[in-house]
Protein backbone atom coordinates (compact mmCIF):
# COMPACT_ATOMS: atom_id res chain seq x y z
CA UNK A 1 0.00 0.00 0.00
CA UNK A 2 1.47 3.29 -0.91
CA UNK A 3 2.56 5.41 1.86
CA UNK A 4 -0.03 8.02 1.90
CA UNK A 5 -2.34 5.21 1.59
CA UNK A 6 -1.42 4.02 4.49
CA UNK A 7 -1.00 6.80 6.46
CA UNK A 8 -5.17 7.96 5.92
CA UNK A 9 -5.94 4.32 7.02
CA UNK A 10 -4.66 4.84 9.91
CA UNK A 11 -5.63 8.28 10.55
CA UNK A 12 -9.00 7.52 9.78
CA UNK A 13 -9.31 4.39 12.24
CA UNK A 14 -7.58 6.44 15.15
CA UNK A 15 -9.87 9.21 14.75
CA UNK A 16 -12.89 7.07 14.30
CA UNK A 17 -11.83 5.12 17.91
CA UNK A 18 -10.90 8.77 19.88
CA UNK A 19 -14.58 10.18 18.89
CA UNK A 20 -16.22 7.22 19.47
CA UNK A 21 -14.18 6.18 22.38
CA UNK A 22 -14.21 2.93 21.78
CA UNK A 23 -11.56 0.98 21.75
CA UNK A 24 -12.81 -1.90 20.29
CA UNK A 25 -11.98 -0.30 16.72
CA UNK A 26 -8.78 -1.86 15.85
CA UNK A 27 -6.62 -2.68 12.65
CA UNK A 28 -6.23 -6.01 12.10
CA UNK A 29 -3.98 -6.12 9.73
CA UNK A 30 -2.84 -3.13 7.55
CA UNK A 31 -1.61 -4.70 4.66
CA UNK A 32 -4.74 -6.56 4.36
CA UNK A 33 -6.77 -3.47 4.67
CA UNK A 34 -8.74 -5.11 7.65
CA UNK A 35 -10.47 -3.46 10.54
CA UNK A 36 -12.42 -4.85 13.40
CA UNK A 37 -15.14 -2.83 15.04
CA UNK A 38 -17.05 -4.47 18.04
CA UNK A 39 -15.45 -8.07 16.67
CA UNK A 40 -17.14 -7.54 13.51
CA UNK A 41 -14.81 -7.63 10.91
CA UNK A 42 -14.71 -4.90 7.90
CA UNK A 43 -12.85 -5.12 4.41
CA UNK A 44 -11.40 -0.92 3.68
CA UNK A 45 -11.73 0.21 0.33
CA UNK A 46 -9.12 3.51 0.46
CA UNK A 47 -9.92 6.42 -1.94
CA UNK A 48 -8.14 9.85 -1.57
CA UNK A 49 -10.86 11.76 -3.34
CA UNK A 50 -14.65 11.07 -3.89
CA UNK A 51 -16.51 13.23 -6.23
CA UNK A 52 -19.46 12.96 -8.35
CA UNK A 53 -17.32 11.93 -11.65
CA UNK A 54 -16.05 8.98 -9.37
CA UNK A 55 -18.91 8.66 -6.83
CA UNK A 56 -20.95 5.60 -8.87
CA UNK A 57 -17.49 3.90 -9.89
CA UNK A 58 -16.65 3.61 -6.18
CA UNK A 59 -20.02 1.80 -5.63
CA UNK A 60 -20.10 -0.29 -8.31
CA UNK A 61 -16.39 -1.19 -7.41
CA UNK A 62 -16.94 -1.59 -3.76
CA UNK A 63 -19.88 -3.74 -3.88
CA UNK A 64 -17.95 -6.05 -6.40
CA UNK A 65 -14.82 -6.48 -4.13
CA UNK A 66 -17.50 -7.20 -1.37
CA UNK A 67 -18.88 -9.89 -3.05
CA UNK A 68 -16.04 -11.15 -4.09
CA UNK A 69 -14.07 -10.89 -0.36
CA UNK A 70 -17.49 -12.00 1.51
CA UNK A 71 -17.16 -9.77 3.84
CA UNK A 72 -18.73 -6.27 4.72
CA UNK A 73 -16.79 -3.22 3.07
CA UNK A 74 -15.85 0.56 4.68
CA UNK A 75 -14.78 3.06 2.41
CA UNK A 76 -12.14 5.39 3.42
CA UNK A 77 -11.38 8.45 2.17
CA UNK A 78 -10.20 11.92 3.00
CA UNK A 79 -13.72 14.34 2.80
CA UNK A 80 -17.01 13.28 1.84
CA UNK A 81 -19.55 16.26 1.27
CA UNK A 82 -22.59 15.88 2.52
CA UNK A 83 -24.45 15.00 -1.14
CA UNK A 84 -21.89 12.51 -2.01
CA UNK A 85 -22.55 10.98 1.69
CA UNK A 86 -26.35 10.48 1.06
CA UNK A 87 -25.55 8.65 -2.69
CA UNK A 88 -23.10 6.77 -0.60
CA UNK A 89 -26.28 5.80 2.37
CA UNK A 90 -28.43 5.12 -0.57
CA UNK A 91 -26.20 2.59 -1.66
CA UNK A 92 -25.85 0.97 1.29
CA UNK A 93 -22.14 1.48 1.01
CA UNK A 94 -19.99 2.21 4.35
CA UNK A 95 -17.84 5.41 5.24
CA UNK A 96 -15.27 6.84 6.87
CA UNK A 97 -13.56 9.79 6.50
CA UNK A 98 -10.15 11.36 7.54
CA UNK A 99 -11.43 12.88 10.68
CA UNK A 100 -13.63 10.43 11.93
CA UNK A 101 -17.00 11.34 10.47
CA UNK A 102 -18.75 8.09 9.64
CA UNK A 103 -21.86 6.09 8.63
CA UNK A 104 -21.37 2.31 9.00
CA UNK A 105 -24.46 -0.09 9.74
CA UNK A 106 -23.93 -3.90 9.40
CA UNK A 107 -26.12 -6.19 11.20
CA UNK A 108 -26.80 -4.43 14.95
CA UNK A 109 -23.79 -1.98 14.48
CA UNK A 110 -24.90 1.54 13.52
CA UNK A 111 -22.45 3.82 13.74
CA UNK A 112 -23.02 7.67 12.48
CA UNK A 113 -20.56 10.63 13.17
CA UNK A 114 -20.93 13.95 11.32
CA UNK A 115 -19.64 17.64 12.11
CA UNK A 116 -15.76 16.83 12.79
CA UNK A 117 -13.78 19.47 11.49
CA UNK A 118 -10.09 19.32 9.89
CA UNK A 119 -8.02 21.68 11.21
CA UNK A 120 -4.58 20.70 9.66
CA UNK A 121 -3.20 23.27 7.21
CA UNK A 122 -3.56 21.69 3.91
CA UNK A 123 -0.42 21.81 2.24
CA UNK A 124 -0.15 22.89 -1.43
CA UNK A 125 0.97 20.06 -3.85
CA UNK A 126 2.38 20.43 -7.32
CA UNK A 127 1.52 16.88 -8.34
CA UNK A 128 -2.18 16.51 -7.20
CA UNK A 129 -3.72 19.12 -10.37
CA UNK A 130 -2.82 18.36 -13.92
CA UNK A 131 -2.92 21.23 -15.96
CA UNK A 132 -5.46 22.40 -18.47
CA UNK A 133 -3.13 21.69 -21.74
CA UNK A 134 -2.64 17.91 -20.34
CA UNK A 135 -6.15 17.58 -19.88
CA UNK A 136 -6.94 18.65 -23.55
CA UNK A 137 -3.66 16.70 -25.11
CA UNK A 138 -5.01 13.45 -23.30
CA UNK A 139 -8.06 13.50 -24.75
CA UNK A 140 -6.53 13.84 -28.12
CA UNK A 141 -4.31 10.75 -27.68
CA UNK A 142 -7.89 8.89 -26.48
CA UNK A 143 -9.71 9.76 -30.00
CA UNK A 144 -6.16 9.27 -31.73
CA UNK A 145 -4.30 6.20 -30.21
CA UNK A 146 -1.99 5.91 -32.96
CA UNK A 147 -0.55 9.69 -32.35
CA UNK A 148 1.36 8.51 -29.51
CA UNK A 149 3.50 7.07 -31.73
CA UNK A 150 3.92 10.34 -34.11
CA UNK A 151 6.83 12.34 -33.94
CA UNK A 152 6.92 15.17 -31.53
CA UNK A 153 6.61 17.91 -34.00
CA UNK A 154 4.28 16.52 -36.01
CA UNK A 155 1.96 16.31 -32.75
CA UNK A 156 2.78 19.80 -32.58
CA UNK A 157 1.66 20.69 -36.05
CA UNK A 158 -1.71 18.81 -35.50
CA UNK A 159 -2.97 20.06 -31.91
CA UNK A 160 -1.01 23.55 -31.72
CA UNK A 161 0.89 23.20 -28.81
CA UNK A 162 4.38 23.33 -27.92
CA UNK A 163 6.53 20.65 -27.32
CA UNK A 164 6.98 21.30 -23.93
CA UNK A 165 3.80 20.56 -23.37
CA UNK A 166 3.40 17.23 -25.22
CA UNK A 167 6.73 16.24 -23.40
CA UNK A 168 5.52 16.80 -19.81
CA UNK A 169 2.24 15.17 -20.94
CA UNK A 170 4.03 12.11 -22.03
CA UNK A 171 6.15 12.06 -18.54
CA UNK A 172 2.90 12.10 -17.28
CA UNK A 173 1.45 8.97 -18.56
CA UNK A 174 4.68 7.08 -18.28
CA UNK A 175 4.42 7.84 -14.70
CA UNK A 176 1.01 6.89 -14.14
CA UNK A 177 1.92 3.51 -16.49
CA UNK A 178 -0.84 4.94 -19.13
CA UNK A 179 1.87 4.72 -21.75
CA UNK A 180 4.32 1.86 -22.75
CA UNK A 181 7.40 1.58 -25.00
CA UNK A 182 7.28 -1.46 -27.31
CA UNK A 183 9.13 -2.79 -30.00
CA UNK A 184 6.90 -0.54 -32.51
CA UNK A 185 6.89 2.24 -30.80
CA UNK A 186 4.57 4.42 -27.68
CA UNK A 187 1.70 2.89 -26.79
CA UNK A 188 -1.49 3.79 -24.69
CA UNK A 189 -1.73 1.29 -21.82
CA UNK A 190 -4.95 0.28 -19.64
CA UNK A 191 -6.98 3.01 -21.70
CA UNK A 192 -10.25 2.25 -19.43
CA UNK A 193 -8.47 3.18 -16.54
CA UNK A 194 -6.91 5.99 -18.14
CA UNK A 195 -10.30 7.19 -19.50
CA UNK A 196 -11.72 6.96 -15.91
CA UNK A 197 -8.94 8.94 -14.52
CA UNK A 198 -8.99 11.60 -17.79
CA UNK A 199 -12.81 12.14 -16.87
CA UNK A 200 -12.44 12.66 -13.42
CA UNK A 201 -9.26 15.26 -13.77
CA UNK A 202 -11.68 16.78 -16.48
CA UNK A 203 -15.02 17.55 -14.49
CA UNK A 204 -13.17 18.79 -11.21
CA UNK A 205 -10.29 20.98 -12.64
CA UNK A 206 -11.05 21.79 -16.65
CA UNK A 207 -14.99 21.56 -16.71
CA UNK A 208 -15.81 24.08 -13.83
CA UNK A 209 -13.45 26.96 -15.58
CA UNK A 210 -15.49 26.23 -19.48
CA UNK A 211 -18.62 27.43 -18.06
CA UNK A 212 -19.32 30.88 -20.32
CA UNK A 213 -23.07 31.74 -20.20
CA UNK A 214 -26.73 30.38 -18.71
CA UNK A 215 -29.54 30.46 -20.26
CA UNK A 216 -33.31 29.05 -19.97
CA UNK A 217 -36.14 28.63 -22.48
CA UNK A 218 -38.22 30.69 -23.03
CA UNK A 219 -41.65 28.03 -22.29
CA UNK A 220 -42.14 24.26 -21.48
CA UNK A 221 -43.03 23.62 -25.33
CA UNK A 222 -39.73 25.32 -26.23
CA UNK A 223 -37.66 22.75 -23.71
CA UNK A 224 -39.96 20.15 -24.75
CA UNK A 225 -39.01 20.25 -28.18
CA UNK A 226 -35.15 20.95 -27.63
CA UNK A 227 -33.96 18.69 -30.63
CA UNK A 228 -35.80 21.14 -33.03
CA UNK A 229 -34.04 24.25 -32.08
CA UNK A 230 -31.25 24.49 -34.70
CA UNK A 231 -27.87 25.20 -33.15
CA UNK A 232 -25.57 28.17 -34.61
CA UNK A 233 -22.77 26.54 -36.34
CA UNK A 234 -19.59 25.93 -33.82
CA UNK A 235 -22.16 24.83 -31.00
CA UNK A 236 -22.43 21.24 -29.97
CA UNK A 237 -24.82 19.38 -27.37
CA UNK A 238 -23.44 17.63 -24.59
CA UNK A 239 -24.09 15.88 -21.65
CA UNK A 240 -28.08 14.60 -21.54
CA UNK A 241 -28.83 15.57 -24.53
CA UNK A 242 -25.65 14.43 -26.28
CA UNK A 243 -26.75 11.07 -24.91
CA UNK A 244 -30.22 11.33 -26.57
CA UNK A 245 -28.75 11.91 -29.35
CA UNK A 246 -26.23 9.25 -29.42
CA UNK A 247 -28.86 6.38 -28.48
CA UNK A 248 -32.11 8.12 -27.90
CA UNK A 249 -32.20 6.62 -24.08
CA UNK A 250 -31.52 9.66 -21.88
CA UNK A 251 -34.50 12.25 -21.49
CA UNK A 252 -32.56 15.54 -20.57
CA UNK A 253 -32.68 17.09 -16.88
CA UNK A 254 -30.27 19.29 -17.87
CA UNK A 255 -28.85 20.84 -21.18
CA UNK A 256 -24.99 21.19 -21.71
CA UNK A 257 -23.46 23.39 -24.75
CA UNK A 258 -20.20 23.91 -25.80
CA UNK A 259 -19.48 26.91 -28.42
CA UNK A 260 -16.48 28.09 -30.14
CA UNK A 261 -18.34 31.24 -31.31
CA UNK A 262 -20.35 33.98 -29.25
CA UNK A 263 -22.91 32.21 -26.64
CA UNK A 264 -25.53 35.27 -27.97
CA UNK A 265 -25.78 33.41 -31.13
CA UNK A 266 -28.07 30.76 -29.13
CA UNK A 267 -30.70 33.75 -28.85
CA UNK A 268 -30.96 34.05 -32.57
CA UNK A 269 -32.92 30.36 -32.22
CA UNK A 270 -35.60 32.15 -30.59
CA UNK A 271 -36.40 29.50 -28.12
CA UNK A 272 -33.87 30.37 -25.22
CA UNK A 273 -33.49 33.50 -23.22
CA UNK A 274 -30.19 34.75 -20.86
CA UNK A 275 -30.93 33.55 -17.19
CA UNK A 276 -28.43 33.31 -14.50
CA UNK A 277 -29.51 30.05 -13.00
CA UNK A 278 -31.03 28.76 -16.17
CA UNK A 279 -30.93 25.19 -17.19
CA UNK A 280 -28.95 25.47 -19.89
CA UNK A 281 -25.03 25.75 -19.34
CA UNK A 282 -22.90 27.05 -22.12
CA UNK A 283 -19.01 25.66 -21.97
CA UNK A 284 -16.21 27.15 -23.81
CA UNK A 285 -15.21 24.23 -26.40
CA UNK A 286 -11.98 23.03 -25.77
CA UNK A 287 -11.27 19.40 -27.33
CA UNK A 288 -8.98 19.16 -30.75
CA UNK A 289 -10.52 19.39 -34.13
CA UNK A 290 -13.72 19.80 -35.18
CA UNK A 291 -16.93 17.68 -34.66
CA UNK A 292 -19.76 16.94 -37.02
CA UNK A 293 -23.78 17.11 -36.33
CA UNK A 294 -23.10 19.79 -33.62
CA UNK A 295 -22.38 16.93 -30.89
CA UNK A 296 -19.77 16.70 -28.72
CA UNK A 297 -17.16 14.00 -28.99
CA UNK A 298 -18.58 10.56 -27.23
CA UNK A 299 -15.77 11.11 -24.46
CA UNK A 300 -17.05 14.32 -23.46
CA UNK A 301 -20.34 13.18 -23.27
CA UNK A 302 -19.25 10.57 -21.32
CA UNK A 303 -17.19 12.47 -19.05
CA UNK A 304 -20.43 14.72 -18.74
CA UNK A 305 -22.73 12.28 -17.34
CA UNK A 306 -20.00 10.60 -14.88
CA UNK A 307 -19.62 14.42 -13.61
CA UNK A 308 -23.49 14.46 -13.18
CA UNK A 309 -23.33 12.61 -10.02
CA UNK A 310 -26.71 11.17 -10.60
CA UNK A 311 -27.42 7.50 -10.83
CA UNK A 312 -29.45 8.04 -14.15
CA UNK A 313 -26.70 9.83 -15.91
CA UNK A 314 -24.57 7.14 -14.57
CA UNK A 315 -26.55 4.36 -16.12
CA UNK A 316 -26.34 6.52 -19.49
CA UNK A 317 -22.64 6.90 -19.65
CA UNK A 318 -22.00 2.86 -19.11
CA UNK A 319 -24.30 2.57 -21.94
CA UNK A 320 -21.99 4.84 -24.09
CA UNK A 321 -18.74 3.46 -22.67
CA UNK A 322 -20.30 -0.07 -24.13
CA UNK A 323 -21.03 0.38 -27.70
CA UNK A 324 -17.54 2.73 -27.88
CA UNK A 325 -15.56 5.17 -26.77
Amino acid sequence: MRTDYLELFHEAINNLRATTRNDCIVICDELDQTISINSLKFYCDIKKTISNANIFSVVDGIRSKSSDRNMPMVLITDKIYPKLANTLSDNQINWIDKVGNCDIRHKSLIIKIAGQKDNTPTKPSSTSKISETNIKLILFFLQNPESVNWAYREIQEKVGLSLGTITKAFDLLKAKQYLVQTEKGRKISMREELVEWWQQQYNEFLKPKLLINRMTFRSPEHRRKWKEMLLPEGMYWGGDCGANLVDGYLIPGEFEIYSDVASSLLLRTGAVMPAPNGEIRIYKKFWIGESKLNLAPKLVIYADLMGAGDSRCHEAALRIKENGI
